[in-house]
């Protein structure tokens, strides 16, 4: 369990510095085995965090993706029905022309 002022403190050290210190073994900011349990606790925690942001981040993107896909298709049909009624429209004037 991580007490509140360990978190206030892990947060102002900042999460590369705290897995900086763990992966080194410095004890600068980590001087006793408790705080660094709780600090190991905590990176794990920030990097759980991170990994979920990234992956409802990702999803976001998918949908945009798909969205923007559906509508190229769409905005496709409609221009090549608007091309048939120009033909269509046209029609009497280009059979003036080749008369």
């Amino acid at each position: 369990m991580i007490s509140d002022a360990n978190r206030k403190r892990f947060e102002g050290i900042g999460l590369d510095q705290i897995k900086r210190e763990l992966a080194v073994g410095n004890a600068y900011y980590l001087s006793d085995e408790q705080t660094r349990a709780a600090a190991e606790e905590w990176a794990t925690e920030q990097e759980v965090r991170e990994q979920d942001r990234i992956g409802r981040l990702a999803t976001v993107e998918a949908e945009r993706f798909q969205s923007s896909r559906r509508w190229t298709i769409a905005n496709f049909f409609v221009a090549i029905i608007a091309a048939i009624a120009a033909v269509i429209a046209a029609w009497p004037v280009l059979k003036g022309w080749l008369n």
